[in-house]
């Protein structure tokens, strides 16, 4: 028992020497793939591709995440099967987030919210924050698709019930960290001309900019900002890019598969 409780401690040794720290927020796309349709959808068409475990073990192989662990898509959890397997290898690669977000539109059923709910529960001292987006377009996307029914309230109480059943607080007034239901999208004003959004009557451009400003660089071996792995296995600025922006601005030299990530991150972009 004693000598392999040592083996253990001696692999994690060995797992974590060298490797970068984050105390700052890392954020992997899980999946490009989504359930909705929204006319405003600032990553562009839907694609049907999803994270691999060898994206995220190189990744976590190469830095202790300690900080916030985001996830988001498309529809993260689509992906249920990888979001799980990526909170279940957490602790074997040595990360221990202090916190995990993820960003949903709030449709997909209780049973794969439970699966997250349940992975992120074995995690010792883990704060949830879950994010559910609630402008117009996603409106009008839950009436298509529900016979002019919003259920958004219905699927809120579902996933607070299975909160509360591994014994996570909910606040009585906020069920989540909704976005607002912002009127003047019926017009397109606030939608970026980004993603799908550019094909909107009334909507705004937005000059995006990636040659100047730097949102990680490393020092003493840890990351110093937020950044952001894509499903392929490419490093990005943490930020809603759309996959045009993204396919424009990174290339392979930003793939993990080709570069370890403390090359990445001392780019220009990163």
């Amino acid at each position: 028992m004693m000598k392999n409780l040592k083996l253990k401690m001696l692999d994690k040794l060995k797992i974590n020497r060298g490797k970068l720290v984050s105390d700052g927020a890392v954020s992997f796309v899980m999946t490009e793939n989504c359930n909705f349709l929204c006319k405003h959808c600032l990553r562009g068409e839907k694609r049907n591709v999803v994270i691999s475990k060898e994206v995220i073990d190189k990744v976590l192989s190469q830095v202790n995440i300690n900080g916030t662990l985001h996830l988001s898509g498309g529809e993260p959890l689509l992906a249920i099967k990888e979001i799980v397997y990526l909170l279940s290898k957490l602790e074997e690669y040595g990360s221990n987030p202090e916190r995990i977000s993820i960003i949903t539109n709030g449709s997909i059923g209780s049973d794969r919210f439970r699966q997250f709910v349940n992975a992120a529960f074995k995690i010792e001292g883990l704060v949830l924050k879950i994010m559910v987006s609630n402008d117009y377009y996603h409106v009008q996307e839950r009436l298509r698709l529900n016979d002019n029914q919003d259920n958004i309230i219905d699927n809120l109480r579902s996933y607070v019930k299975v909160l509360r059943e591994y014994g996570y607080s909910i606040p009585e007034d906020n069920y989540f960290d909704m976005l607002e239901n912002y009127e003047g999208f019926t017009n397109g004003h606030g939608v970026s001309a980004i993603g799908k959004g550019k094909n909107i009557l009334g909507a705004e451009v937005i000059e995006r900019e990636f040659k100047l400003r730097k949102h990680a660089r490393i020092k003493r071996g840890f990351v110093r900002g937020d950044f952001q792995v894509q499903p392929d296995g490419r490093i990005t600025i943490f930020k809603d890019l759309s996959w045009e922006e993204r396919d424009q601005h990174y290339d392979q030299q930003y793939s993990i598969h080709e570069h370890p990530l403390q090359r990445i991150l001392t780019s220009r972009h990163l």
